[in-house]
């Protein structure tokens, strides 16, 4: 299963991207994964449309969204890759103003990374950093301490 990471809006932060880049090097060993940065809601929608179901999932990040711990994230990808119909996982990153509804709508699990609102670039590194750690724990690395 391919899994796709989008990120609506240019990343501001220069930190933020290097910091980003470490976990999408080191994810980048593993196939099938792909980071994408666009423009605005508009491009997205675009993109989304040609990612119909059932062989394609999208995931939003919002705040009102489920909170997993890091094991459940891991869990979650793992019973989505188990289930062979899906090809693709896209994760939706919104810009500064959040994600708008028709975008939220195309979703089929909305997810939280915390209560606490960070910004669109914090968010960015934040799920790199976690997707890097959902694959860590399927491995059985040592780079999750629980």
């Amino acid at each position: 299963m391919k899994i796709c990471t989008v990120k609506i809006g240019r990343i501001a932060y220069p930190d933020c991207k290097n910091l980003a880049q470490i976990y999408q090097h080191r994810l980048s060993k593993t196939a099938g994964f792909e980071f994408l940065e666009l423009k605005d809601n508009e491009q997205a929608l675009k993109y989304l449309q040609l990612k119909p179901p059932p062989h394609h999932e999208i995931w939003v990040y919002d705040e009102r969204g489920l909170e997993y711990d890091s094991l459940e994230f891991s869990q979650a990808i793992v019973s989505l890759r188990n289930r062979s119909i899906v090809k693709q996982l896209t994760l939706v990153i919104g810009g500064p103003l959040g994600l708008p509804p028709a975008l939220k709508e195309k979703c089929s699990k909305t997810l939280s990374l915390s209560r606490l609102t960070f910004t669109s670039d914090l968010a960015f590194v934040i799920h790199c950093e976690q997707l890097y750690r959902a694959f860590e724990i399927m491995k059985g690395t040592g780079y999750h301490h629980a």
